[in-house]
């Protein structure tokens, strides 16, 4: 059973011959009477102190549980994100040798043109120097025949 301040300063106890001072008990229930109400108010103070660190652990603990969840989505994305630039660097590399064979054939097709080409040229030159060296061999035969016909009219003269 709880007892208020106020029943302690409103205690009555019957008066005996022998008993006690009643000036004394009185005065001894108002000191208690003061100091249970001091008590009551610190404790009413600590309680809602304790309410208040209760509420701030409460939103402490969501502000932790918020972080480790934004932690986490971080965490995912980051990962995400190395995968997807991964990705895309070997997409990329890909493409480069596609692209660099591509390069290679045609530069090798070129090549081909370029060979037949020059043995067409070299074929041709070799033709053409056949038959410059034929006609001048034909002239210098008739510029030969020219000055033997020219020598024998010289002796008839």
């Amino acid at each position: 059973m709880k007892i208020a301040p106020i029943e302690i300063r409103n205690a009555d106890f019957p008066k005996t011959f022998r008993g006690y001072d009643p000036e004394k008990v009185k005065e001894f229930l108002k000191t208690v009477a003061e100091q249970m109400e001091e008590l009551i108010r610190e404790n009413l103070t600590l309680n809602e102190r304790i309410r208040d660190l209760d509420g701030k652990v409460e939103d402490y603990r969501r502000m932790e549980n918020i972080m480790k969840e934004a932690l986490l989505t971080t965490q995912k994305t980051t990962e995400e994100l190395k995968k997807n630039a991964q990705r895309e660097a070997e997409l990329i590399i890909s493409n480069a040798k596609m692209e660099a064979e591509k390069i290679l054939e045609n530069t090798k097709r070129e090549l081909q043109k370029l060979r037949e080409e020059i043995e067409m040229l070299k074929s041709k030159k070799e033709g053409f120097l056949w038959e410059f060296k034929a006609l001048l061999d034909a002239q210098m035969e008739w510029l030969r025949s020219q000055f033997a016909i020219l020598e024998e009219q010289k002796k008839k003269v």
